[in-house]
């Protein structure tokens, strides 16, 4: 008994009575950390460590869920600045069709339906036109995005032009304008951040 009692003592008591300079309940009273963003911003670590291509992936998605999400929340005009054909070219080539579906869905239909607005009949259609565009980056492999990107978003501006006019009944020379206004806006982003997205796809 003399023995447990000195351990207790010597040992035991020491230890809990250390002071403490962060606790959960000391992040979460003090400095307004949530025990959710804890998990969240240990799970992106985690997620680093594991794989870095993936979790480029995660970044880029949630990214463009932010972008989307207060563009489709604040422009009300027809002009569609958000990056999900840009970036989706990218998780085309380096993801494949598959993730390509899943950052559309959460960076595009979710933010926009988030953001206030609502999905029409000729959406579809530009959804689909979205994907057949998209798919052209697989039979071009060794072209540098730089290039195919604005090649690539010419085409799909020009498809927009045809959905519109025919699909959507907005006037033809309404549509190019929206139309050719997004396309410059567009391939400004492969011809500046398509570059650095170059330079973090070959790092990891």
């Amino acid at each position: 008994m003399e023995i447990r009692k000195e351990i207790r003592h010597n040992l035991v008591k020491p230890y809990k009575h250390r002071k403490k300079l962060f606790d959960l309940k000391t992040l979460e009273s003090k400095i307004h950390i949530k025990r959710s963003y804890l998990l969240i911003g240990l799970s992106i670590i985690i997620l680093f460590i594991i794989n870095k291509r993936y979790f480029l992936f995660g970044l880029l998605t949630a990214f463009s869920f932010v972008f989307s999400y207060y563009h489709s929340k604040y422009n009300r005009t027809p002009l569609d600045f958000k990056m999900a054909l840009f970036l989706g070219m990218y998780v085309t080539r380096e993801y494949g069709m598959i993730l390509t579906m899943l950052f559309f869905l959460l960076t595009d239909i979710m933010p926009a339906i988030l953001g206030g607005e609502s999905v029409n009949g000729p959406d579809l259609f530009f959804f689909a036109w979205y994907f057949i565009v998209n798919s052209f980056i697989l039979l071009f492999p060794n072209v540098p995005m730089t290039t195919i990107g604005p090649m690539l978003v010419i085409v799909h501006d020009l498809g927009a032009i045809y959905i519109n006019s025919k699909v959507g009944g907005i006037p033809g020379y309404v549509s190019f304008a929206v139309s050719f206004m997004t396309s410059i806006v567009r391939i400004i982003y492969f011809l500046t951040l398509g570059r650095v997205l170059d330079i973090l796809f070959s790092s990891v």
